[in-house]
């Protein structure tokens, strides 16, 4: 492989640089697809200890050994890969209905079509992300020891619908306003990039601007994410108001962002990583699934400046 603008790619393949976003049609779909769920599933596993203590600190419980912050992984990377594909395909899908790939649209109304499709795909992959987020939360809170006795013990407490999707509202309402004001970011973000600089922002510059957005984002997000939390992983709350309420008469308001710390951290950093492996993930998927003569079993190390 060679260092090509700071990215690595195959001899042969174009580097994000100078690859358009394809869209959703074809090969794009599997394109989207694969590219949503690795970049998914990087983020989770690469940064899934510091989400443990946030939960483990908004649950109130006590934080574990380093040897199990990684409990309960395997069924959030089981859930996270289909429910990114997914929210990635509804999310370019939308985007280019709405004509944001025609470069016909500035300002406003191109933040308002990655607004319309953040909020379209959230929707489209609740239906996943959700009992894989009440599985996890679970798992990393100790309230159970394995994946299939956190289902049980769930359903069992609280019936299939009831439990899987616990905590469904407070869930929507922080999942929706973050992946919009992520995605609206970072969008925005790489745009002003390539509108200053004249190209497509590389691999270092792309994990710039999804740390950035991330931070951001993580932040501002955080109450609706206590409550969540506390929704998900306690039976005696009975909605949205009446946690909220019990947290703050517990703990003041500043107790609403509590874990914001770790959550913003490994928020900042997975935006990096996951726009990251978006971007990069898009351009080699895209690159293999059309490529008409495969690349040889060995590639030589070049520079590109050599």
């Amino acid at each position: 492989c060679l260092w090509k603008n700071n990215s690595f790619a195959l001899e042969g393949m174009p580097d994000a640089d100078s690859h358009p976003r394809p869209s959703t049609s074809g090969s794009a779909f599997t394109t989207h697809f694969l590219a949503g769920g690795i970049a998914g599933c990087a983020v989770e596993a690469a940064f899934y200890p510091l989400d443990t203590v946030k939960t483990c600190i908004q649950a109130s419980k006590p934080i574990p050994p380093l040897a199990q912050l990684y409990r309960g992984v395997g069924a959030n990377l089981a859930g996270a890969f289909p429910a990114t594909a997914v929210f990635i395909v509804v999310y370019e899908e939308v985007r280019q209905r709405l004509g944001e790939n025609e470069g016909t649209r500035q300002g406003w109304s191109k933040m308002a079509s990655s607004a319309t499709a953040a909020v379209s795909a959230g929707f489209a992959a609740s239906a996943l992300r959700v009992p894989t987020e009440v599985i996890k939360q679970n798992l990393q809170a100790g309230n159970f020891a394995s994946i299939t006795d956190a289902v049980r013990g769930v359903v069992r407490s609280r019936g299939v619908v009831g439990g899987l999707f616990a905590g469904y509202a407070s869930f929507m309402a922080r999942e929706l306003p973050f992946d919009t004001i992520e995605f609206c970011s970072y969008e925005s973000f790489r745009r002003s990039w390539t509108a200053r600089t004249g190209h497509e922002p590389n691999a270092f510059v792309t994990t710039a601007l999804g740390t950035v957005a991330g931070a951001f984002t993580g932040y501002v997000t955080t109450p609706m994410d206590v409550i969540k939390t506390k929704l998900m992983t306690e039976t005696h709350h009975k909605g949205i108001i009446d946690c909220a309420t019990q947290v703050v008469r517990e703990g003041g308001p500043v107790a609403l962002l509590r874990g914001a710390a770790p959550r913003c951290l490994w928020i900042a950093l997975g935006g990096g990583v996951f726009f990251t492996a978006l971007e990069e993930s898009r351009v080699a998927v895209s690159w293999m699934l059309n490529r008409s003569v495969a690349p040889p079993a060995s590639l030589p190390v070049t520079c590109c400046d050599e």
